[in-house]
């Protein structure tokens, strides 16, 4: 095979990644989705005492550990943001790739491929990489690792199956680093399709022995009750002949390498968490963990924020301090994690109505989900509709896929709380799957016409697009004497009668079910290869139509949200935040997260680094970075209370009176005695404040 032909699936994949990326920053701005990655970005870029952080709440070990030492060679630069364009990048040139590689060789079914690459970008990837949020970046890569777990080259040698092992292990490994929980989904879907990779290799091919055949030294397939012997059309890499003795079968070499596969991702993702905890437990953070997680219990799967009702009537707080606890301020060491966790228990837990009003909640506020959720059905339906035709276990891959994900859905939502980017770390890597499976539901069904069956062996022949090695049996044409009565043309066995190897091979290249997963998946390269009814075309046809539609109306959604003018009034209040800490280096400026939402890529640097802002509270808080800014301005973290207001160096920085009025509540109820806010200073729109008790009365 040439090299052209074998790197022509990457080099598509490549043109049509960096042709969606121009697109994107031509019509849209790239920038975060929400102020989270902007967060974690300023935290190894130095924002916060001015030294890059090496430590990041969700961010993993490893990947903290070497943005911190990027950030030590090369200052300033935002190493997070092209870490994770990067990682786009790559995820959406494998999807595509892998899509083309599974939609098989000849012009229909490139043809065919290079419309699904187009549908997944469309579909799963252009959002989030326009969108960038860490969780959908590694839900994408999370995808693309599933999408190359089936492209899997089976009949090449085994080499090739660990370079494409390896690739899609890279990937999952990369969504990990970035966010564990995101990866979860992709690890459970990627885990399907290596089984029923596995299980269709192992019932294509499975050697065995009939005591003739181990006479003969010859492995043999078995189809149904007969034993039909393994023709020359087989991988680079035969399997191990069985025990003739036993008459046990021996797993292919192919099928054994999907369960390595398996069993090595299932490792890595264990020794990445062991990884993350020993770094908790060395570091003796495990009582921050503790506090972040009560904290997250609160917040996040509470309705405490619209209805403090219940945890004021626990009585463990005041009502000022519930107040800014609402705001997300965490600067109070009354706030423990008991306290916490109590007042989560005080909420009932979400019945199954609750459950069901999130799921509507998230189809209702973002329509998309709507569309991408008919996508994914008419690609089940399009799996389904070859019928017996297709592989046995296809079709239960495929409802195991969307019962997976309506699970993983459904399960979020009982917890209470069903964001976005939540679904994107399901859905993503159940489309690559279900999209993949469609295209394999197709490629598998077996050609009818002796033009289309002519035109799938000499296309098995050249290989599959540089994942498979041809066999030797299937390069050379058999000569004239092979060619014998009508039987034999067709495959047949003809009893007692020996075939000389050259027709023997012949014989079985003409028998789809003989062949190889690598080589018998070339047998359709389109649909009209296909052994269909009117019924099915029909049917196929409207799911098509269905599928584009749903595309079609998921991409003008989409089109909308990422051509949105970006937040100018939380840019400008980011700018004067900046200006105004650059000028007074001895204070430190807190803020809470209502103030604005900073979502570029790249910050603007060229002034210089404050590192005296932070937000007060939110989770990038009790992180061994914000106990060191803390401690630069002779603050003890861990014994916070509200006479830090008056005793360090500590200002307030506000756009609406309201926050000032509820810190000047807290303060006054805390201390004991009436404390005033003092204007320190005005820039822009923003004012900062330090608070003062009154003078004693004469």
């Amino acid at each position: 095979m040439s090299k052209p032909t074998k790197h022509r699936p990457w080099l598509t994949a490549t043109l049509l990644v960096l042709a969606l990326f121009g697109l994107l920053w031509r019509i849209g701005t790239l920038r975060f989705e929400n102020s989270d990655d902007a967060l974690i970005l300023k935290a190894f870029m130095g924002f916060e005492g001015g030294v890059p952080a090496s430590f990041s709440l969700y961010v993993h070990t490893l990947l903290a550990w070497a943005l911190h030492g990027l950030a030590r060679l090369w200052p300033g630069v935002a190493w997070l943001s092209l870490f994770q364009l990067g990682v786009l990048g790559l995820s959406a040139a494998v999807l595509c790739k892998s899509l083309m590689q599974l939609a098989g060789k000849g012009c229909p079914a490139r043809m065919a491929g290079v419309a699904a690459a187009l549908l997944s970008l469309l579909l799963l990837a252009a959002l989030a990489m326009c969108r960038i949020n860490y969780t959908t970046t590694a839900a994408l890569a999370g995808a693309a690792a599933v999408a190359q777990c089936l492209s899997a080259p089976q009949g090449a040698a085994a080499h090739g199956r660990l370079s494409a092992y390896g690739l899609a292990s890279l990937l999952l490994g990369l969504a990990c680093l970035l966010r564990m929980q995101s990866a979860w989904p992709a690890a459970a879907f990627a885990g399907l399709a290596l089984l029923w990779q596995a299980g269709e290799v192992q019932r294509t091919l499975r050697p065995s022995h009939t005591a003739q055949a181990g006479k003969r030294g010859e492995p043999c397939q078995r189809k149904g009750r007969r034993m039909q012997p393994l023709c020359a059309a087989q991988p680079a890499e035969p399997a191990a002949p069985a025990d003739p003795a036993r008459g046990a079968t021996v797993l292919h070499p192919a099928a054994r390498s999907a369960l390595l596969a398996l069993a090595a991702m299932l490792a890595m993702v264990v020794v990445l968490l062991a990884v993350r905890q020993g770094e908790i437990a060395l570091r003796g953070l495990q009582g921050d963990a503790i506090w972040h997680a009560a904290r997250t219990a609160l917040l996040d799967y509470t309705p405490f924020e619209g209805d403090p009702a219940p945890a004021l009537g626990t009585g463990l707080l005041p009502a000022t301090l519930i107040a800014l606890l609402r705001q997300w301020y965490f600067l109070d060491r009354r706030i423990t994690a008991e306290v916490m966790r109590a007042m989560a228990g005080a909420y009932p837990a979400a019945p199954l109505q609750t459950a069901l009003a999130q799921l509507g909640g998230l189809f209702a506020d973002f329509p998309r989900y709507q569309w991408l959720t008919a996508a994914l059905l008419a690609l089940y339906g399009l799996c389904l509709l070859p019928g017996r035709k297709a592989p046995p276990f296809l079709r239960a891959a495929a409802t195991l896929a969307v019962l997976g994900a309506a699970a993983l859905l459904g399960l979020l939502a009982a917890q209470g709380r069903l964001p976005p980017r939540a679904a994107d770390a399901v859905l993503l890597p159940a489309g690559a799957l279900l999209l993949g499976l469609a295209l394999l539901a197709w490629r598998l069904a077996p050609a009818t016409d002796a033009a289309a069956r002519a035109t799938a062996l000499d296309t098995a022949a050249a290989g599959n697009a540089g994942n498979t090695a041809a066999p030797a049996a299937l390069q050379a044409p058999p000569p004239a004497a092979a060619v014998g009565s009508p039987a034999e043309q067709a495959g047949a066995p003809v009893p007692d009668a020996p075939t000389p190897a050259p027709a023997k091979a012949a014989a079985c290249a003409n028998d789809p079910a003989t062949l190889p997963l690598a080589a018998r998946t070339h047998l359709s390269g389109s649909l009209s290869a296909a052994r269909t009814t009117p019924l099915q075309r029909g049917t196929a046809l409207a799911l098509l139509a269905a599928l584009l539609l749903a595309c079609g109306m998921h991409a003008r959604l989409t089109l909308y949200t990422i051509t949105r003018r970006p937040d100018a009034q939380s840019q400008q209040r980011q700018a004067d935040l900046e200006r105004y800490a650059l000028a007074q280096p001895q204070t430190l400026i807190l803020r809470s997260p209502n103030l604005l939402r900073d979502t570029r890529l790249f910050p603007d640097v060229r002034d210089g680094i404050p590192g005296n802002t932070a937000i007060w509270g939110d989770w990038s808080c009790r992180t061994p970075g914000w106990y060191a800014q803390l401690a630069a301005f002779g603050l003890d973290g861990h014994a916070l209370d509200a006479r830090a207001w008056l005793d360090a160096p500590l200002q307030l920085a506000v756009a609406a009176a309201q926050e000032t009025a509820d810190l000047q509540a807290y303060l006054t109820d805390a201390i004991g005695q009436p404390v005033l806010p003092v204007l320190a200073g005005q820039e822009g729109t923003l004012r900062f404040y330090r608070f003062e008790t009154l003078p004693a009365a004469e």
